[in-house]
């Protein structure tokens, strides 16, 4: 059979061929192996990747504050009343060295004696809710206010302080004081010679 090529480029090619089987051969031979001879692959540090100057910095979180809720200002004390059945109290001063003390209940005072024409100094103490508040005494059986004042104010500890002169004659004597809207009553009796079985109650009887 006639071969499709010429004989003379047949023939190059393989010339060719068998010249260049040795350079392959050494550039094989030239390579590293991984086998052979025992010997391993050395694989050096991993470098440490180096942060850059102008890589942004994360910015925290804002953390929250809790809300304190603010402290309830303590009540302050009520001042101290008198009594639930106490409207206020007096002192009686019937001597430099002789005072008696009463009390006014739903309005009118334990009766006090007196002598004909004694001069008293009579300091009566309200409740604090009545400092402030116009007072007005007036006796109303006879007998005088002594004072310079007609109308009198309770102080800040709720006093007001005044003088009444009792009359001459025996029997009962009164003193409202007045403030718009209320009226508490002194009662005063002036004694004599009669038998204390006679007169009425008083909380400083003769003795």
């Amino acid at each position: 059979m006639k071969s499709p090529f010429p004989l003379g480029l047949v023939c190059a090619i393989s010339l060719t061929a068998i010249q260049t089987l040795p350079l392959a051969a050494q550039s094989f031979e030239a390579l590293p192996s991984a086998r052979g001879k025992g010997r391993n692959l050395e694989i050096g540090p991993v470098p440490t990747p180096t942060p850059r100057d102008d890589a942004p910095v994360p910015t925290p979180a804002p953390t929250s504050t809790p809300e304190v809720s603010p402290t309830p200002p303590i009540p302050q004390p009520s001042p101290p009343l008198l009594s639930s059945a106490v409207d206020a109290t007096a002192i009686i001063s019937l001597a430099p060295d002789k005072s008696v003390s009463t009390s006014s209940r739903n309005g009118s005072f334990e009766r006090v004696g007196l002598q004909p024409n004694d001069l008293v100094e009579i300091v009566v103490r309200y409740p604090l809710s009545k400092v402030g508040r116009l007072i007005i005494p007036a006796p109303l059986d006879g007998g005088e206010i002594v004072s310079s004042e007609k109308v009198l104010v309770p102080g800040v500890d709720g006093t007001i302080r005044f003088k009444f002169r009792a009359g001459g004659d025996p029997g009962v004597y009164q003193v409202a004081l007045l403030d718009g809207a209320q009226e508490l009553g002194l009662q005063f009796w002036v004694l004599d010679g009669r038998p204390a079985r006679d007169v009425p109650p008083i909380i400083n009887p003769r003795k």
